[in-house]
């Protein structure tokens, strides 16, 4: 990444340094996949959460398995952590999320 990034970056700042529409962005964000402050009426990213999910990215892309940090079930797919931890960011599963309501991992509950 460029060493002259800005700490705080938009939305817009993110989908062109990425080269993807910033509306992949803003979902990413809903989604809970990219981590955001939400500030007013503006998300801010931080140059750290957004390298957290490009690795993110990068492992899942590779076929990695990650597991649910709440049942221990293990999924391919991203689309199935639509949540994440509240403390410590750590993925949820849809049944978790959902169904169940859960949003603290095992380890904060």
């Amino acid at each position: 990444m460029k060493e002259d990034l800005k700490a705080f970056m938009s939305i817009e700042e993110v989908s062109e340094l990425l080269g993807v529409n910033y509306q992949l962005i803003y979902r990413q964000i809903r989604s809970g996949a990219l981590r955001a402050a939400r500030i007013g009426r503006v998300y801010r990213i931080t140059r750290a959460d957004l390298e957290a999910y490009l690795e993110e990215a990068k492992r899942i892309g590779a076929g990695v398995e990650t597991a649910c940090s709440v049942c221990g079930q293990s999924y391919r797919s991203a689309s199935s952590f639509p949540g994440s931890c509240g403390e410590c960011g750590a993925p949820i599963c849809t049944d978790c999320w959902m169904r169940v309501g859960t949003r603290r991992c095992s380890e904060h509950k």
